[in-house]
């Protein structure tokens, strides 16, 4: 049985989310294409908090009887944005509006870990393994800021997910 929770939540005024190796090389190392190739794997964005709203989605990703993957899915976008509702069920079906895209990003780690950090907040994730573990994507215009992350059912729980979601955010 798949599982579904929707969050609406206090919109944010700071998000950034990386392994914290490239963080931390980001603001130390002096090579300057080492860092331009890694803030392309990492979101640094102070997002417009007023008229927005914002919404944390968490959803199981199933295979049978077994939870593969937990997908959270961040969508913060201006209370009179027209497209809101589509984008977002594009997002949902794992699909893109490419007509309003300014910028992707694959969120990526080297360190079998990222930190997400909210305002103030901030929480270590665990991936297992190297590679990718999401994307964020920026809407032309600043209309809306979309991130979608997958953590593994081998690392986290429903329960473990949904207790993240409410330290980071502030629940409305």
């Amino acid at each position: 049985m798949e599982m579904h929770k929707i969050y609406n939540v206090k919109p944010f005024r700071y998000i950034k989310i990386g392994d914290p190796m490239y963080l931390d090389d980001i603001e130390t190392s002096k090579d300057i294409k080492m860092v331009k190739r890694l803030k392309k794997l990492v979101l640094n964005q102070k997002t417009p908090f007023t008229n927005r709203e914002t919404k944390v989605i968490v959803n199981t990703e199933m295979a049978g009887n077994r939870t593969l993957d937990y997908r959270i899915i961040i969508y913060q976008a201006k209370k009179n944005f027209i497209h809101k509702d589509k984008v977002l069920d594009c997002l949902m079906k794992g699909e893109m509006y490419t007509d309003l895209i300014k910028e992707i990003r694959q969120l990526g780690c080297d360190t079998a870990e990222f930190h997400m950090f909210v305002d103030d907040e901030m929480i270590r994730f665990n991936t297992l393994s190297d590679g990718y573990y999401g994307t964020s994507i920026l809407l032309k215009n600043n209309d809306a800021l979309c991130v979608d992350i997958s953590l593994t059912a081998d690392a986290y729980s429903w329960e473990n997910v949904n207790d993240i979601i409410k330290h980071l955010f502030t629940v409305l």
